[in-house]
């Protein structure tokens, strides 16, 4: 296993109204390791994940993704080489599905036509007909919606899913 972390959180606190969501953690994880994150409800998960993906700023501590140190500077580049799977799912509503899934690949300059066959095996993989396409959000199901955005996630073939 190679011995560069590809993120690596050092001594990260996170504070909310003057609560300390976060406080002082550090780890590592390493190319091709699965990580998962267990906890009770309210216990810090998804603030660790969107301190990770820069939605949120820590308090204190540093943060590097793939050798990067999480700023300002580097958060676009960070953001495009990172797949992120929201609890709430986030798809737009007045997008298709195809358009929620294209968006991504055409802000990275993919080809339409790399793109496309992506999609098609992830919606292959995912057990969703190739039909969802041209449905809108809310002709899905929850889970079938839940599918959608871990296919969005994996369309652009990210270094990292969070």
């Amino acid at each position: 296993m190679p011995n560069t972390p590809v993120i690596q959180l050092s001594n990260i606190s996170v504070v909310y109204d003057q609560q300390k969501a976060i406080d002082d953690l550090s780890l590592s994880v390493y190319p091709h390791e699965i990580m998962v994150l267990v906890g009770e409800s309210g216990g810090g998960k998804t603030t660790i994940l969107r301190t990770i993906s820069g939605l949120v700023k820590p308090a204190s501590g540093h943060i590097l993704v793939n050798g990067l140190t999480l700023n300002d500077q580097n958060l676009r580049k960070i953001r495009l080489n990172m797949g992120y799977v929201l609890q709430q799912i986030s798809l737009f509503p007045n997008m298709t599905i195809k358009q929620n899934l294209t968006l991504l690949p055409e802000i990275k300059h993919q080809s339409k036509t790399a793109a496309d066959q992506t999609i098609k095996e992830l919606m292959a993989a995912a057990k969703l007909p190739i039909d969802y396409l041209s449905k809108y959000p809310n002709e899905l199901s929850g889970g079938e919606q839940q599918r959608v955005g871990i296919i969005r996630a994996f369309g652009t073939k990210p270094d990292l899913i969070l």
